[in-house]
């Protein structure tokens, strides 16, 4: 078929990118077929015909593609132990900032690996070579016991939240950036910051924030915020861009809003009029998730009238119903630290925020301490005796596979077999597939890493120098 090659190229490619090249094969073919709207009725009927069928036939295919590469996830968990799939729900902090030692192991002595770690400033390390020596070595450990490597995610907003400060180039607060330069050029600076977070090892990046500031929540979220929602619209499209051009995910956060309440001290109460709930929290949450940012982080919020007696990340109503049945977004959704002593003083303790965040939607269970282990068990009682719990917790797993699919973690490798037809008329097939743990890191990759960093470095210092002057 004319697409085939295309297509298959497609599967290789993060959903989002697979998606948007999807749309650009069918606009190209609507423009040209407006082109012909001079000749006759005759041609313009040929034409017409010709590309509907070209639109439907890349369509089956990428369908077939896109079922196979599901098959080939849920394959893939399926050989997985059920404690290996549900540590994929965790992202956790680490020890050290050095050699990797998990904080758990199992009675074999083998490493229980959670889906992700979090990086605290205390896991930075002092150079670039020390902080890649160690992003490494969690992977190698991961691979070489048999187990899922982890997403390596760290919170990277610039200005005062900055784990990675005298490390790489200077990165200034989302307003500041707003505020000083254009768009296009905070895209450029961002796309270099996610080549420098990637050569380090990082796979995500939990910014940007995107929530408009105003007299509500600019006492707790300062310059974390870009402005105004055209601004935000703006500024945190450049960064979800400007990382995916450098091969690093990001998280719209917090969805759906703060107040000036910080979270980690006490739940955010959130009384506004409908309209306004929408023009100035939801939409930006909206637009912007079109852009297919890896993840979207929920906050604690409690929102009058909308589930008002739920925070936001326990809330089916503001996960499912309305991120992903309304806003038809696919990606991770990552809770908040569940730890945080707002939930827990407030009539949601661990043990019960876990299962409820869960149930609610929420892909990765985001943990302030070392170890997860503990709530496994009742994970699993709740999966033995609810099987809409257990269909949960597999569609979680599947989209957090996916996931490190996009970013390498896993590599996804045709087979010999071929994939069901999708068209039996047609003989429409796709190759099947099937996911692997990656190869081991060498010792040429890893210096291959310290080369790219010190390469993106320079670039990102000069044009630094460029936009801002000198540090």
């Amino acid at each position: 078929m004319v697409y085939r090659g295309f297509v298959v190229k497609l599967l290789h490619q993060p959903l989002s990118i697979m998606k948007k090249k999807f749309k650009r094969i069918i606009f190209c073919m609507i423009g040209a077929l407006l082109a012909s709207c001079s000749d006759s009725e005759e041609i313009q009927l040929t034409r017409d015909m010709r590309y509907r069928a070209s639109a439907s036939a890349v369509q089956r295919e990428l369908s077939a593609l896109l079922s196979a590469r599901r098959d080939a996830a849920a394959a893939f968990i399926g050989g997985l132990s059920l404690d290996e799939k549900l540590s994929q729900l965790f992202l956790i902090n680490l020890e050290n900032a050095a050699e990797f030692a998990p904080a758990e192991t199992d009675a074999a002595g083998n490493p229980h690996i959670p889906g992700g770690f979090l990086f605290f400033s205390y896991n930075i390390a002092d150079t670039p070579e020390q902080i890649i020596s160690f992003t490494s070595d969690i992977i190698n450990t991961s691979v070489s016991a048999g187990r899922v490597p982890p997403l390596l995610v760290i919170d990277h907003e610039g200005g005062d939240v900055n784990r990675l400060r005298g490390v790489v180039s200077a990165l200034p607060a989302p307003q500041r950036i707003a505020e000083s330069v254009l768009r296009d050029d905070a895209e450029r600076y961002y796309a270099n910051q996610g080549e420098q977070l990637a050569a380090l090892g990082f796979h995500l990046n939990l910014a940007p924030v995107a929530e408009t500031l105003h007299a509500k929540n600019i006492a707790f979220l300062g310059s974390r915020g870009y402005g105004d929602t055209d601004t935000v619209m703006q500024y945190a499209g450049a960064c979800i861009r400007g990382y995916g051009r450098a091969g690093v995910g990001t998280a719209l956060k917090h969805f759906p809003g703060n107040t000036n309440t910080d979270p980690h001290t006490g739940l955010p109460e959130l009384c506004v009029e409908s309209e306004t709930l929408e023009r100035e929290y939801l939409y930006p949450f909206y637009m912007l998730s079109q852009y297919n940012p890896m993840a979207v982080l929920m906050s604690h919020v409690r929102v009058a009238g909308f589930d008002g007696e739920t925070p936001a990340c326990l809330s089916s109503y503001w996960i499912t119903d309305v991120l992903r049945n309304s806003f038809g977004y696919n990606g991770l959704v990552i809770s908040d630290d569940i730890l945080m002593s707002a939930l827990a003083e407030n009539g949601f303790p661990p043990e019960e925020a876990v299962l409820a965040a869960l149930s609610a939607g929420i892909d990765m269970i985001m943990l302030s301490e070392k170890r997860y282990t503990q709530f496994l068990a009742l994970i699993k009682e709740r999966i033995a005796r609810d099987p809409q719990f257990a269909q949960r917790i597999d569609d979680a797993a599947e989209r957090i596979i996916q996931a490190k699919i996009d970013c390498g973690l896993l590599e996804l490798q045709p087979t010999a077999e071929a994939h069901p037809a999708v068209d039996a008329a047609a003989k429409t097939a796709a190759p099947a597939y099937q996911v692997s743990l990656p190869k081991p890191l060498s010792a040429a990759d890893i210096s291959a890493r310290v080369s790219r960093f010190a390469a993106a470095k320079a670039r990102g210092d000069s044009l630094y120098a460029q936009l801002w002057g000198e540090p």
